[in-house]
């Protein structure tokens, strides 16, 4: 599905990943873990094309996607839910599904009526403006858009940032049923158990390099996330 072959990418001559190298499978639910400052939100910034990297080779399917735009990713069946609220406030919950359409080539006229039968606490809001929703029922609706153009991969970052454990818990389900539906899901995480225990595999990002990678196992015991996400040196818990 996905590959990352040393990438290098940053901002101005701040370089943040320093020749990350990784392969996403076809249908994975892969979460990216680390510390702040690590190059999380900089590599999928890079992925959807929002950032171009100076070095390295980027491949969707059999694509070469390095630096492709945007609107390119959109075209290939790639979605992107950034860690900035990206809703439109002032527009209804349906008016933002339909923005969502205004980024599919040739879209499906039972979009809407499919993601409100997928989002039933949505379907209830569909006439109240954004604005007036819940800091959960936003991230819903973020993901709802996203699935809109009918993604292959998909790619979010910490949707559950502010949101209560209740809710990360309802939006992480949703993320296990879309994966299930065949969506491959790559996910930055600061919720690291929680994340985990729903992932396939995990790639830990150190200093803008992937420097561990492990399977669903490996993933749930809490010694190797510590060892992975601190070092084997440093007595620190694994976030919550």
């Amino acid at each position: 599905m996905l590959k990352l072959d040393e990438i290098y990418a940053g901002y101005g001559r701040f370089t943040v990943l320093q020749g990350v190298k990784t392969q996403v499978s076809d249908g994975d639910f892969r979460v990216i873990i680390g510390p702040n400052g690590a190059g999380k939100t900089t590599l999928l910034r890079t992925i959807f094309g929002v950032l171009r990297p100076s070095r390295g080779t980027l491949l969707l399917g059999g694509d070469n996607i390095t630096g492709a735009p945007p609107r390119r990713l959109l075209d290939l069946g790639v979605a992107y839910v950034p860690q900035q609220p990206s809703i439109f406030p002032q527009l209804t919950v349906q008016d933002n599904l339909e923005m969502g359409l205004f980024q599919v080539a040739k879209p499906d006229p039972h979009a809407i009526d499919d993601i409100f039968d997928r989002f039933d606490t949505l379907a209830r809001r569909r006439t109240t403006h954004a604005g007036a929703l819940s800091g959960g029922e936003r991230r819903l609706l973020e993901l709802a858009r996203a699935m809109m153009i009918k993604p292959r991969l998909l790619l979010l970052d910490e949707p559950s940032l502010g949101l209560s454990p209740v809710m990360m818990e309802r939006i992480l389900r949703e993320l296990v049923q879309v994966n299930a539906d065949g969506v491959t899901i790559l996910l930055v995480e600061q919720r690291v158990k929680a994340a985990a225990a729903v992932a396939k595999s995990i790639s830990v990002l150190r200093l803008g390099r992937i420097v561990q990678e492990g399977s669903a196992v490996e993933a749930n015991d809490p010694k190797w996330l510590a060892n992975a996400i601190y070092g084997p040196d440093d007595d620190r818990r694994v976030p919550a």
